[in-house]
Formats: C-alpha cells, structure tokens, sequence
C-alpha cells in the first residue's frame, strides 16, 4: 500500500518526474558589450566560489534534484553597472517549466538578468540591476 501511495505522490509531479533522475545544469551567460560579469553561486551545501566572466563566456554548473529536500541555488552577480542577487534555480518556483532540455539559461546584459524561456525561446527580464 505504501508503494502505490508513493507511486501516486511521485507520478502527480508532472513537471517534476522529467527531472527527477535526469541532471539539471544552470548556464549564466554574460551578454554584456564590453563588461566582466562576476558571479558567486551557492546553495545550502555547496559553494560554488567567484567566478569572473569574459564577455560571451558562461559560469555553469550540474546538480539533481533532491527528492526529499528543497533544491536552492542562488546568485549574486556584479559588474561596473550594478549588481543582482536572485534564485539561479529552485525546485518550488517552478523554473522547470522555463528549463527546457534540462538546462536553465539566464543571460547578463544592461538592462539585468534574464532568463529564457525554453518552449516559446524568449528571455524574459527577472531582475534589474541594483545600485551598487
């Protein structure tokens, strides 16, 4: 009984269950003209460290989703314009359904961040940058 009552809970997470088993990587790209883009990623368990980003380079990493846990990963990005603090990828806030193909793509330009909308391949604006 346990094992149907499982099975039940695990299936009814449509858009979960495509990525439960499957590695999820988070791409954030720096779009700017001219500018280094810096980057310090973490969760509650890993630091990912500080990362200075070209122009057209990316910072990226892998991870699964834990299955009993809240997957959290967030960002704090910087340049001579500004900077952003945001949630690179959480497992609440529905970023699977803008994560196609497994891969959450957030690209840094002028105006903030922004992060693509795999199925209709459009970036939508999330976070504008801050005063430093």
């Amino acid at each position: 009984m346990f094992l149907l009552i499982f099975l039940v809970c695990l299936m009814s997470q449509t858009l979960v269950t495509d990525s439960l088993f499957d590695k999820l990587r988070v791409h954030v790209v720096n779009s700017f003209q001219n500018e280094t883009l810096e980057v310090h990623g973490k969760s509650k368990d890993d630091d990912l460290g500080l990362h200075h980003i070209p122009v057209n380079q990316e910072f990226n990493w892998h991870f699964w989703i834990a299955i009993l846990k809240k997957t959290l990963f967030f960002c704090d990005t910087w340049w001579r314009g500004g900077k952003a603090s945001f949630h690179a990828f959480s497992a609440e806030e529905g970023f699977l359904k803008f994560c196609g193909d497994g891969n959450c793509m957030w690209r840094a330009n002028e105006d903030g961040m922004s992060l693509l909308d795999y199925h209709h391949q459009q970036y939508h604006l999330m976070h504008r940058w801050e005063s430093s």
